[in-house]
């Protein structure tokens, strides 16, 4: 008994290795809700691996003739220094590599590295705007791309919504006719700051409906605002009261 719980310990030591390696590494990310499940997938693995070892008579049970062989605690290698997210194993579970793909930022939890990662992800942005996009990210559980862009959401993929009547926020994913006014009660930032956030053009997200913007330029064109009518001679036609104001002068 006491080498089966031997054994166990070191799978239980080798799986919180392996998950204390993936989760220091700042260039990985994974969500909160998908860390047991990945815990669990890694542990699965390890036992497996033990199971075939004893099927193929690397090691013994205890109780057999044989005592089982000292398992060697795990090394703890440094962490090299790593320029791209690595890859995650293709041991596990699709649902645990779909997640380390990046569907929500780790990068928060670590101070130091999190910023690091900040100033990679906006290299353009002041430090006030990084922190800014950094607790909104935390707050509204955005998820992220493998380089820790924030993922915007969308309405089938789409910004633009209601037959280009609504723009769509890409925080929190409601459907607005004017965007500007929302985002600054909200979130406590301007356009500019949601366009760097999320690195999107005027063009993919506009602050108004492009439909709606037309709808409101055509009604005022039809009140007359912005028109200026001109006498024959070029200059500008006076209206009645700026003509009798002129005679009387």
């Amino acid at each position: 008994m006491a080498s089966d719980r031997s054994g166990i310990s070191e799978i239980a030591a080798m799986t919180t290795e392996i998950v204390g390696g993936w989760v220091r590494n700042p260039n990985t990310t994974i969500p909160k809700d998908d860390l047991i499940p990945f815990i669990k997938d890694v542990h699965d693995t390890m036992t497996g691996i033990v199971k075939q070892d004893i099927a193929s008579g690397l090691v013994q049970r205890a109780g057999s003739p044989a005592p089982l062989p000292e398992i060697a605690p795990p090394v703890r290698a440094a962490l090299p220094a790593v320029t791209a997210p690595a890859a995650p194993s293709k041991a596990l579970a699709p649902e645990a590599m779909k997640s380390l793909e990046g569907s929500r930022a780790f990068i928060p939890v670590i101070a130091h590295e999190g910023q690091i990662v900040a100033e990679r992800v906006w290299p353009t942005a002041t430090p006030a705007m990084r922190k800014k996009f950094m607790e909104i990210m935390k707050e509204h559980n955005i998820p992220t791309r493998s380089d820790g862009t924030p993922v915007p959401r969308t309405v089938d993929g789409q910004h633009i919504a209601d037959k280009r009547m609504t723009v769509v926020d890409p925080i929190g994913g409601g459907r607005f006719k004017m965007l500007r006014r929302h985002i600054e009660v909200s979130y406590g930032m301007d356009y500019p700051m949601l366009l760097a956030m999320f690195k999107l053009s005027k063009e993919q997200l506009p602050h108004a409906g492009p439909a709606y913007s037309e709808q409101k330029a055509m009604q005022a064109r039809a009140s007359g605002l912005g028109k200026h009518s001109k006498s024959r001679d070029g200059g500008a036609r006076k209206s009645p009261r700026a003509k009798k104001v002129a005679a009387t002068a």
